[in-house]
């Protein structure tokens, strides 16, 4: 076996849920059978809780002629959509503070877009949340809680903290990355005391498997959580803008054509907001805007090294119960 595929049999091992229901697994395998034949393959959004299909690549005409030979019958069951698009520069969005409260998804949701979730853990709504959206096959990470520098800030009991012993440590790190089952990766709630301490950031990846997301927040300049995960081999990336730190819809909208400007001269960025009414209408206008200049795209799509989204190791998952032709890609 592959060290590709064993970081990926481990992972799914590890936390990819199998589908609950018959419409979920009817959904996994379109987007496997998909996958297996064309180019890169995003899992959109649609309408108030369904999902659609965005293949990438230069060889569009190719693309949808396959198409139409893998499903002859029409569009499979549960898929909204599949459209076929050229490569553009990529904007990966990231939304914090998931699970502090109820509806926090509608919004977003109804974007249409390969959005990233990155959900609290230890709250109230926080299995719930991790259900809904890995049933739907969205890009989630874990949001760790971690010691900011002012220790007002702390709002809820469970931080991760410089005090702890580093066996408390871990072990509350080990519980929270088990509590949101179907994330890919972790980034930094909070954390600009502790994100800043390098041998805890090595520390907490070390317990983690090849393959897992570490996305650094970027809360304090000198944070050493990015060069914890190059270091231990970890798919990692950094925050490029955080979009909502003022929140009014003109300061938004200034920080995310910051984020594109980023992404169109260097091929890519990550924005990072929160789920705040302001944050979703600009968002929407952003989009409405710039939505044709650029490919909103999960995480995984935006770490070096590329890490395999969550949906694509559910099909590794298929591939240890019975032969299945799914590549590496």
């Amino acid at each position: 076996m592959s060290p590709t595929l064993i970081s990926a049999v481990l992972l799914s091992l590890l936390g990819a849920p199998k589908p609950t229901s018959s419409l979920e697994t009817r959904q996994l395998k379109a987007i496997c059978k998909v996958a297996d034949h064309l180019g890169r393959l995003d899992v959109l959004s649609h309408g108030t809780n369904g999902v659609a299909l965005r293949i990438v690549t230069s060889e569009a005409a190719r693309a949808r002629a396959h198409l139409k030979r893998l499903f002859r019958r029409g569009r499979p069951k549960g898929i909204a959509r599949i459209t076929v698009e050229t490569p553009r520069p990529m904007l990966g969005v990231v939304i914090d503070d998931i699970a502090l409260r109820t509806k926090q998804l509608p919004g977003f949701w109804k974007l249409g877009q390969a959005i990233t979730y990155a959900i609290l853990p230890a709250q109230r709504h926080t299995k719930w949340y991790a259900r809904w959206l890995s049933s739907r096959f969205a890009s989630t990470i874990v949001h760790m809680p971690m010691e900011p520098m002012n220790p007002r800030k702390i709002t809820f009991k469970g931080y991760l903290t410089l005090y702890q012993t580093a066996t408390d440590r871990i072990r509350l790190f080990r519980k929270y990355i088990a509590e949101v089952r179907g994330a890919i990766g972790f980034n930094n709630h909070m954390g600009s005391r502790l994100t800043t301490h390098g041998k805890i950031m090595r520390d907490l990846v070390k317990t983690m498997p090849p393959g897992y997301v570490v996305l650094d927040s970027l809360t304090n300049v000198a944070s050493k959580l990015a060069q914890a995960g190059t270091a231990r081999g970890l798919p990692t990336a950094t925050r490029t803008v955080f979009i909502d730190n003022v929140l009014t819809y003109p300061a938004i909208m200034e920080r995310l054509e910051a984020g594109l400007a980023t992404a169109l001269v260097e091929g890519e960025a990550i924005v990072i907001g929160h789920p705040h009414a302001a944050t979703v209408n600009a968002l929407a206008d952003f989009l409405t805007a710039h939505g044709n200049r650029v490919h909103i795209v999960p995480i995984e799509r935006l770490t070096k090294p590329r890490a395999k989204p969550m949906w694509y190791r559910r099909c590794v998952w298929r591939k240890l119960l019975k032969p299945s032709p799914i590549k590496s890609r």
